[in-house]
């Protein structure tokens, strides 16, 4: 699959559409997908992401003290 189909899904998957269990795999997928230095990839993913899904991650993590693991993916976003 091409860089920019993968971009493509990976936004898919990070859309209002999706369940937060795909969401969640999108945000994982990141990193492997979107080179760091490709705005044009960035902004279609952050265009299609669902914001209050990432709000709610960043809730969820400041109320668990012992695993921050859902803290330190929003945060990383």
């Amino acid at each position: 699959m091409a860089a920019r189909e993968q971009v493509e899904k990976c936004a898919r998957l990070l859309s209002r559409k999706s369940t937060d269990d795909e969401k969640f795999a999108g945000l994982l997928l990141l990193p492997r997908v979107v080179d760091a230095q490709d705005a044009e990839s960035w902004s279609l993913v952050f265009d299609a992401m669902d914001m209050r899904f990432i709000e709610r991650l960043l809730r969820t993590g400041l109320k668990q003290s012992e695993d921050n693991m859902l803290l330190n993916i929003a945060v990383s976003i």
